[in-house]
């Protein structure tokens, strides 16, 4: 009675799928953070600046002016931004605006400047469409969703081959009973 109740395998979490998993709940709750508390800029990437501070090289930032608009100079020159702007253009590069005050600015570099969630959005569909692609070819199908024929398919019929009017088939089969000689 021993083999009558056998427990029942558990099956482990592929490493790649818990490893998505978790950078998923990660990316999950920081944002969620985000929507709680929005004016607390958490993202690590992001520079925040005050006035007299560098932001584009030798760039710096200037404060608002009186009517709101920002201000940014160099050694001799002077570039005011509306209020409404979202980069801030200088010597060949640019620097996205995500927040300003009247003492402060917050900008990031244009790659760091992409939301979070797209880049988990866009990191789980390729993924998903890797993990797709790579299960279709070991089940030896790309286009379709079924499988491909294990045997192989008869492209012309061919009559049975006989012999003195006997129908035999292709194979060699011996015979089970043993042959008695008559004597």
């Amino acid at each position: 009675m021993t083999g009558r109740f056998r427990t029942r395998a558990v099956r482990r979490i592929p490493g790649p799928l818990l490893f998505l998993v978790v950078v998923l709940a990660g990316i999950s709750i920081f944002e969620l953070y985000r929507w709680i508390i929005p004016l607390q800029s958490l993202n690590p990437l992001w520079h925040e600046v005050t006035i007299g501070e560098p932001v584009i090289d030798s760039w710096l930032y200037g404060g608002r002016d009186e009517e709101g608009y920002l201000r940014f100079y160099d050694q001799a020159q002077t570039i005011v931004v509306p209020p409404t702007a979202h980069t801030f253009a200088a010597d060949g590069q640019f620097v996205v605006i995500e927040e300003f005050s009247s003492s402060s600015l917050t900008f990031a570099e244009p790659f760091e400047a992409i939301p979070v969630s797209w880049i988990a959005i866009g990191g789980v569909g390729f993924l998903a469409s890797l993990w797709l692609l790579f299960r279709r070819l070991r089940r030896g199908s790309i286009l379709s969703g079924g499988s491909l024929r294990r045997s192989p398919l008869i492209l012309r019929h061919k009559p049975p081959f006989t012999i003195a009017g006997k129908r035999t088939s292709k194979r060699f089969r011996a015979s089970r009973r043993p042959h008695h000689s008559k004597q």
